[in-house]
């Protein structure tokens, strides 16, 4: 699901995958599906790896999560919801392209 949300997306805007970078605020997997990630831990990976991956650009957070871990380290960014929220149609989930075009 989340690759054809990005599709659609990058439909939507007039882009391919050639002209994006996408990578996670924070990178940790859980052992199950929606469980929750202590905010210390996904801190300790921002300062680990994400805040080296932005290279001056204001980041997209896709999701409660990583708008929250931006929002702590004090970076500007676009929140928007996260490609494979629950609920919602892959059309509903692309309008991540208002915050790509904002970007």
């Amino acid at each position: 699901p989340y690759n054809r949300v990005i599709d659609k997306v990058l439909d939507l805007v007039a882009l391919t995958r050639a002209d994006i970078y996408i990578t996670p605020v924070f990178a940790l997997l859980t052992a199950t599906r929606s469980s929750v990630i202590p905010m210390k831990d996904k801190r300790a990976s921002f300062e680990a790896v994400g805040q080296y991956e932005l290279m001056g650009r204001r980041p997209i957070a896709c999701g409660t999560d990583a708008a929250s871990v931006l929002r702590g380290f004090g970076i500007d960014h676009i929140e928007t919801i996260h490609p494979s929220a629950r609920g919602l149609t892959f059309d509903d989930r692309a309008r991540i392209a208002k915050a790509l075009e904002a970007a």
